[in-house]
């Protein structure tokens, strides 16, 4: 019996770790493909069907390519210990209605995810990062309610109730990169239990909510692009939103720390004479406390007196920022930087505002404020004020090499190291003669003007006048998460490596139960 067991043994062993070692391949990872309506095993020439044949054979670091078609309300689900990426073929365009993630170390890259794919059309969250994930990334996609040939009949009522949310973050360390988002309610929001977010170099155009929200602890929010925000009724829209959450969710308690907004261009319409064009406010963070937070190099254009502003701050630091009004004489306005204290009554405190541009500051003695510029003649600072270029003139002295360089930021927006001269220059960004390149190549997002692609597709026929919910609140920065109902989804199984390694264990539980028997015989 004994010579029986022992090869029994080493087979049980030597199948346990050879499934452990399949689910770490390390530079042997795969690509699996997937096509709909395939029959195959995953290879380029014989695609998967569905990502759930997909996901679920494939272990950490492998790719799961999505060639042409059409992919409906996908939920992606794995436990992965690497970066484990779902790609859309180059040159192809996979078409989801709505995208949710419970996943780890999972990225999400180059989809068209809109609501113009739904029939009927329903009002919803395009791409959802849930709670249970963590180390997400959703990059490079297209995201849109309706094609912008819709959304321009849109009337008051229909850019109130039929525009979904672009991207809902619940989830810690997770990453929204280089998007389009475009005709929204809210653009991009991460809750309050989303520490450690990443957004950058994303192009929101056109939204009826809030462009950026960020409710998380140190959230990093840069070089992004907001513009055309639709003022149709008494929501106050704003491009970039914060408020503090108590222990029982009560907005106004408790504390958002450490967050970061760098490089960001915020413009409130386009042309002022599009219809519903909005009084949105610029950065607006109104029921503190927040703490440690940084405010530099943006751009605020905002028809709006809420340029900057900050209700209940501690060593908050708002440097190197241009804050300007779009249409001059027409309040509300002129837009502010402002830091005041917390609607309770509680001081602000320890707040720095300096090397700033900007058409009105207000601040309290406990706010040390300096080398500060009233914006008075726009066509003396600035180059092209009526196509948005803010970059200095040359001949803008009242700007140029006057600002301090103690706690200014290294760089501009455009990524040009500080200073070009003999000191640090006002406001976003740095003079120079054209011989200074951008750090690493400049801005990671689209261009401020123009550079986004054409629409990609999407259904072309107007979803009703009464489709969808009326609520575009719903689910995003409470304590549950939003509704899953009322769909039905492709349901993307645990990935591969996980699997594996529960059926390792299983053998290796069979090996030790084995040994044990031997030894109590």
């Amino acid at each position: 019996m004994v010579g029986m067991m022992r090869p029994m043994v080493f087979a049980l062993v030597l199948a346990a770790f050879s499934f452990v070692g399949l689910g770490s391949r390390g530079a042997a990872a795969l690509d699996l493909h997937v096509a709909p309506g395939g029959t195959g095993d995953g290879s380029a020439a014989s695609p998967f069907g569905t990502l759930d044949a997909a996901l679920g054979a494939a272990s950490d670091g492998d790719r799961v390519v999505l060639h042409e078609g059409d992919y409906g309300d996908a939920l992606l689900m794995g436990v992965f210990g690497s970066e484990t990426t779902v790609v859309v073929a180059s040159g192809e365009q996979a078409r989801f209605r709505s995208v949710e993630i419970r996943a780890t170390h999972l990225t999400f890259r180059g989809a068209t995810v809109s609501l113009s794919y739904g029939d009927p059309y329903e009002t919803r969250t395009m791409v959802a990062v849930h709670g249970s994930s963590a180390s997400v990334t959703v990059a490079d996609c297209d995201i849109f309610s309706v094609t912008d040939g819709v959304a321009a009949g849109w009337g008051a009522a229909d850019w109130a109730n039929l525009p979904g949310t672009g991207v809902s973050v619940r989830a810690p360390d997770t990453t929204i990169s280089n998007n389009r988002v475009r005709n929204v309610g809210h653009g991009i929001s991460v809750a309050h239990d989303a520490p450690n977010a990443i957004v950058r170099g994303n192009h929101i155009d056109g939204f009826s909510r809030d462009g950026l929200r960020g409710i998380g602890d140190y959230g990093l929010f840069e070089y992004n692009v907001v513009r055309n925000a639709y003022d149709v009724d008494d929501h106050h829209d704003d491009f970039f939103q914060s408020w503090s959450v108590g222990a029982d969710g009560t907005p106004g308690e408790g504390v958002v720390r450490g967050v970061v907004l760098r490089g960001n261009f915020f413009i409130n319409f386009d042309d002022p004479a599009r219809p519903f064009a909005g009084q949105a406010q610029g950065i607006g963070c109104f029921d503190g406390f927040f703490e440690d937070w940084v405010v530099e190099n943006n751009v605020v254009i905002v028809d709006h007196w809420h340029g900057i502003t900050f209700l209940g701050a501690r060593n908050l630091r708002i440097v190197n920022n241009t804050v300007l009004d779009n249409r001059p004489g027409d309040g509300p306005g002129p837009p502010w930087i402002r830091i005041d204290d917390h609607k309770d009554g509680t001081r602000s405190s320890g707040g720095l505002v300096r090397n700033n541009l900007s058409t009105s500051i207000q601040v309290g003695v406990e706010t040390t404020e300096d080398h500060n510029l009233l914006i008075d003649d726009t066509g003396a600072l600035f180059e092209d004020v009526a196509n948005h270029d803010l970059h200095l003139r040359p001949t803008a002295t009242d700007a140029i090499d006057v600002g301090s360089s103690e706690a200014a930021p290294a760089f501009d927006l455009d990524r040009i190291p500080r200073p070009q001269g003999a000191a640090t220059d006002l406001g976003a960004y740095e003079w120079h003669d054209g011989s200074a390149s951008p750090v690493d190549g400049g801005p990671t997002g689209p261009a401020v003007d123009g550079g986004a692609p054409t629409d990609a597709g999407g259904a072309d026929a107007a979803p009703p006048a009464d489709g969808g919910s009326a609520s575009m609140d719903g689910g995003l920065d409470g304590g549950g998460e939003s509704s899953e109902g009322g769909c039905s989804a492709t349901r993307v199984g645990v990935g591969g490596s996980s699997a594996r390694l529960a059926l390792a264990g299983s053998l290796l539980f069979l090996f030790f139960s084995a040994v044990g028997r031997r030894r109590r015989r």
